[in-house]
């Protein structure tokens, strides 16, 4: 395999990364900001139904992403074995993917995004559990 056919691969898997990071932060935000928006105090039903949902969408979510990291990450190990050091001048794109490979990107680490979801998950489910403590104002 030729390197800029990993460096292609290498877009796609970040792609997908980036995809997966998106549906993280709306998945969070839309709960978060429903629960603000809805003026009323949630059913116990309504609260275990939508934790449980959360929660399967978002272990998806995270599976997805620890799988398009771990491709990244293994993109990138085939991507080691060029000697990026002989790139010569003018092949910008393989200057910025040997950039990127030699700071070992740190977000890429499975235990920072599975502190960051954990994180996450806490908080969407504080807010759904303490919705009635949430300040609710009207508009008028």
């Amino acid at each position: 395999m030729q390197a800029y056919e990993l460096v292609d691969l290498a877009i796609n898997a970040q792609l997908r990364v980036d995809t997966s990071w998106l549906l993280f932060l709306t998945i969070n935000s839309t709960i978060i900001g429903g629960v603000i928006l809805i003026q009323r105090t949630f059913s116990l039903l309504e609260k275990s139904v939508t934790i449980l949902i959360y929660l399967v969408v978002i272990s998806l979510n995270y599976m997805t992403t620890i799988n398009a990291v771990r491709l990244l990450g293994s993109i990138y190990s085939d991507l080691g074995k060029f000697d990026f050091d002989a790139v010569e001048p003018g092949h910008d794109v393989l200057e910025q993917i040997a950039t990127i490979f030699n700071n070992n990107v740190l977000w890429s680490q499975p235990q920072l995004i599975a502190g960051i979801y954990i994180g996450g998950v806490l908080l969407s489910v504080a807010a759904i559990t303490f919705d009635e403590k949430l300040t609710r104002t009207k508009v008028e």
